[in-house]
């Protein structure tokens, strides 16, 4: 079973503050674009195994797709196994949530797979468990992400945006990013984050491109940041066609 795994930006993205244990409070808007890996399930009898060509990509039970499977296994008394192939285009560690997106092709490809009947929020409630930006790419489209981002509100499917990708190779923790972040920096864009949702709804485009923003970016202009990573992106209006 082969599963498309795309990439997302953050075209809102507010740090709000962080808990007691130091994960931060945040609201943002997620957006899936077109760049994807692709995810193929190979049930065996039993175990999990991994493969992926690239380097970068753990090929063991640190891998977020291993953790995915097991967590279905367990949870469900599962005896197959299953051997996970990731073909990566989604550069790892780019804030383009290429692992969380992973996760979330393999449950919802292990639920076909084993028969689970798991509704999409039985997914997210356990695509949470692995990482706070899987729950969003079991929903896909666009959605509102908030308390630590992997609480979701679906929205309305955005048309007529053209989004290129800046990608410049450097890889960039997402906890060594948000702890560099100064708090008090933060936050002071989420009346734009109010006016992006209103032009989402109402499919203004031009208010959507106006209002993008993020707080790992002080000044909001373009190129914008995709996420907590060093991936880019500029966005514009897609041109008439002919």
């Amino acid at each position: 079973m082969k599963i498309k795994s795309p990439a997302k930006i953050n075209l809102a993205l507010d740090v709000l503050g962080k808990d007691k244990n130091g994960y931060h409070f945040i609201q943002t808007i997620l957006h899936e674009i077109d760049l994807h890996d692709v995810v193929t399930l190979t049930e065996m009898t039993k175990g999990i195994e991994i493969e992926c060509a690239d380097p970068e990509v753990p090929c063991n039970s640190t891998n977020t797709t291993y953790r995915a499977a097991a967590l279905l296994r367990q949870k469900f008394r599962i005896k197959q196994g299953v051997h996970i192939h990731i073909e990566k285009k989604i550069p790892t560690q780019s804030g383009l949530g290429g692992a969380s997106s992973n996760a979330a092709a393999v449950l919802k490809g292990l639920n076909k797979l084993w028969s689970l009947e798991l509704t999409a929020d039985e997914l997210a409630k356990l695509g949470a468990k692995i990482g706070t930006d899987t729950p969003f790419f079991i929903y896909g489209g666009t959605a509102l992400g908030e308390h630590y981002g992997e609480k979701i509100t679906p929205l309305p499917h955005i048309q007529g945006l053209k989004i290129d990708l800046k990608l410049s190779g450097k890889r960039v923790s997402t906890k060594k990013a948000y702890d560099k972040l100064d708090l008090k920096n933060c936050g002071k864009n989420a009346a734009k984050t109010k006016a992006m949702l209103e032009a989402i709804r109402a499919g203004d485009l031009k208010e959507i491109i106006k209002n993008v923003h993020n707080d790992f970016q002080q000044k909001p202009v373009p190129p914008y940041l995709a996420g907590s990573g060093s991936a880019q992106f500029n966005i514009q209006l897609s041109p008439a066609k002919p």
